[in-house]
């Protein structure tokens, strides 16, 4: 019995550790909100997905509009979407 307490505990904290990644989850990635709304409203326009953070950062500024842009983590794990404020 007392396995089966450590393996639930052992549950209950995997778990628990996991909430502070969910949170700081990005909205966009999450699904519609306010805060992925502003994005949208404020100009920020997808311009395309880079395999690593640094291939996005080598091609920001670079960007065909020379505006002003950021890199935000993708969906796709490890990549990083290059948007552009137009």
């Amino acid at each position: 019995m007392l396995h089966l307490r450590r393996s639930t505990a052992a549950m209950l904290l995997a778990g628990a550790a996991m909430v502070p990644a969910l949170a700081a989850t990005p909205a966009y990635a999450a699904g519609p909100s306010s805060a992925a709304v502003s994005t949208v409203a404020a100009g920020w326009t997808f311009y395309a997905t880079y395999p690593d953070q640094a291939s996005c950062l080598a091609a920001g500024p670079t960007n065909p509009y020379g505006a002003p842009w950021e890199c935000r983590p993708s969906r796709q794990a490890g990549a990083y979407d290059l948007y552009v404020l137009l």
